[in-house]
């Protein structure tokens, strides 16, 4: 059986790294005319991929700074990535400026860049934009969240012409550049049991040489998980070298990856490693030939394919896959229905007796876990509809936030008490055929929540690794830290950022222009759907739904074609990516595709009223919205929606 989660339309914003954030009510210099960045196209000649070369001579400061962002977007193929911008620079200043061995960041630069010349030193300019987000020097990317970037450079006459002589040390792209010269590209690390690879998507440079690209995805998978998986997923690369070049075969069939210094104690610890590369090779590499230390990995095994490691899927779900994916509903008086049979689910859940506000069903066990409306608050039940039996009470609290699975279903999560204290407990279950017992329930250090605001939604993905949290209205993305022990006789112990306990950490606002952020669903391991508020966009007085990378980049809104309003609940159903990976060469895994979501419902009307249920017909991006009630005459609402996961 496969886990529900879309495999969205990639469609790049822009990632960056920031040199100065400023407010951005501050960001814009008081000082000296402002010069509209048109104007200064226009005298420069050309800006973008078609600007000259070279500096044109005689330009004047402000123009050179223009141009330098300008020729960012005109990284050379086949020579030094950044010699056409470095011509902007002084002599001095390019000996030391974006080397091969020193990388920097990248900074793309909103549509409302300002180049702005001192009043008093016209040789004094700053550059100021919205940020978009940033590359840092993994070439992973963060969220801009609206701020306003800022630098000041100096020019300098350089053999008779300006220069400049103190450049940002990152680079600076216009966010309608990005795509030509960088592409998306996804690395993959493991989960704790080293059974499930974890996606970590970075930026590459464009190259027209492929064992560029090849060797440059191995050094980076080297040098370790990015961005929010730092110290949570994990990789059995640690500690290792490249012992040669990457090398393909003459005849392209076969990529070769030489090892140095891994410590690889079990076939297990082989079996993963192998997975981690063939899944970031791919569809570079379509036979991976692996050797450690000069021999090959596995004597019986000359190359590695991707369908050999599918069973490494985030988004598979483990166990039987007897568990059926039908949505189901809450209703207004708390029963749980399922909503293509219209049949109540039996027993408490399904009567209503439990007044379900709530719930999440685990697709590997089928076990449920459904937030209560009792005295004095609320409490978590888990059950096991399948069976037939009473669910059980496993924590009260005065609020409780809708439940959410880990990946073996084995553990279902809540934040209690969010708007005052709030706090993250698992609780452990022991499903069979008959009942489910609770087997115990832990607090998950979560320190990075004070200070954020109410926290009123908590999503797992499916890799187990990543987690949504919504607070204050906004959204974050942050991983779950699990405790390693070094390998037996190995001379690596764990990694020193790994903490003694479950903690969630890297806690990161992720597009800071949604607001009034409501349901979150993992479409898949790679990708979000997000219910918020959107300003940027025409219907942004309502919650609709807007789709991103798991990184938070490429977000776009998903169609509002006939939505009457704002969004109060969303469920959504999807193929799993590697169902489909091994007969296309784009997708999740690797670069850029689209596939088909195959259920999206949701619940519009007012907050804390039932409201009505609808399903998107068609695409993500072009269908629309339907009422999901069988009867045209009748209203089908509700208060929330699920899909096992």
């Amino acid at each position: 059986m496969t886990r529900p989660g879309p495999r969205l339309l990639i469609r790049l914003l822009a990632p960056l790294l920031l040199l100065t954030v400023v407010t951005a009510c501050s960001g814009i210099p008081g000082s000296g005319p402002v010069v509209d960045v048109r104007n200064v196209a226009d005298q420069a000649g050309q800006s973008g991929p078609d600007a000259p070369p070279t500096p044109v001579a005689g330009q004047r400061p402000v123009l050179i700074v223009r141009a330098f962002v300008d020729a960012s977007a005109r990284i050379s193929l086949t020579t030094d990535s950044y010699s056409i911008p470095r011509a902007y620079l002084t002599s001095g200043a390019q000996k030391s400026w974006q080397q091969p061995n020193r990388p920097a960041g990248v900074q793309i630069l909103s549509g409302d860049l300002r180049v702005e010349p001192s009043l008093t030193d016209p040789a004094t300019v700053t550059v100021s934009a919205t940020s978009e987000g940033s590359l840092s020097t993994d070439q992973a990317y963060h969220s801009g969240n609206g701020a306003t970037y800022r630098v000041t450079v100096h020019l300098l006459q350089d053999k008779g012409q300006w220069r400049i002589s103190d450049p940002p040390p990152e680079l600076l792209i216009l966010a309608g550049d990005f795509n030509r010269v960088f592409s998306p590209r996804t690395l993959y690390f493991l989960d704790a049991s080293h059974t499930v690879v974890v996606p970590d998507r970075r930026y590459l440079i464009k190259t027209s040489t492929p064992s560029k690209r090849l060797a440059t995805l191995i050094n980076l998978l080297l040098a370790g998980p990015a961005g929010v998986l730092r110290g949570a997923a994990q990789s059995e690369l640690k500690g290792g070298t490249l012992r040669t070049n990457v090398t393909t075969d003459p005849n392209g069939l076969v990529t070769r990856v030489d090892l140095l210094g891994i410590d690889l104690a079990t076939p297990a610890d082989k079996t993963a490693l192998a997975a981690q590369i063939v899944w970031s090779l791919y569809p570079d590499a379509v036979q991976v030939a692996i050797s450690v230390d000069g021999a090959p990995l596995d004597k019986s095994q000359a190359s590695y394919t991707f369908a050999a490691f599918e069973s490494f899927s985030p988004d598979r779900v483990p166990g039987t896959g007897s568990v059926a994916s039908d949505p189901y509903y809450v209703d207004g008086n708390g029963f749980i229905v399922d909503l293509r049979t219209m049949t109540p689910l039996s027993g408490p859940l399904g009567t209503g007796s439990a007044h379900v506000v709530s719930a999440a069903m685990s697709a590997a066990t089928g076990t449920l876990a459904a937030v209560s409306g009792v005295a004095g608050g609320q409490a978590l039940l888990i059950g096991q509809p399948a069976a037939l039996s009473a669910p059980q009470s496993a924590l009260k609290a005065r609020t409780l936030t809708p439940p959410s699975f880990t990946r073996t279903g084995n553990e279902a999560w809540v934040v209690q008490n969010g708007a005052t204290n709030p706090e993250i407990y698992r609780v452990s279950t022991s499903p069979s055929s008959t009942v489910t017992t609770i087997a115990s329930r832990a607090k998950v250090t979560a320190g990075q929540l004070n200070g954020l605001g109410a926290v009123t939604g908590l999503t797992l993905s499916p890799d187990g690794v990543r987690v949504a949290i919504v607070a204050g209205g906004r959204l974050y993305l942050g991983a779950i830290a699990v405790p390693v022990a070094a390998k037996a006789g190995s001379t690596n112990s764990a990694a020193p950022e790994t903490p003694d306990s479950l903690t969630v950490i890297n806690l990161e606002q992720v597009r800071g222009e949604l607001d009034d952020v409501g349901p979150v669903a993992f479409g898949s391991a790679n990708e979000l759907l997000v219910v918020a508020k959107n300003p940027s966009v025409s219907f942004g007085a309502y919650r609709a739904i807007t789709e991103m990378n798991v990184d938070g980049s490429d977000a776009v809104p998903v169609t509002t074609t006939q939505l009457p309003g704002d969004i109060q609940a969303m469920a959504v159903s999807t193929v799993d990516p590697a169902a489909v990976q091994s007969t296309s060469n784009t997708g999740t895994v690797n670069g850029s595709g689209t596939a088909a979501t195959s259920s999206v419902y949701i619940i519009w009307g007012s907050p804390g009223q039932p409201g009505d249920i609808w399903e998107l017909k068609g695409s993500l991006d072009g269908g629309q919205w339907v009422s999901a009630s069988t009867d045209a005459a009748a209203r089908l609402t509700g208060i929330n929606l699920l899909f096992p996961g």
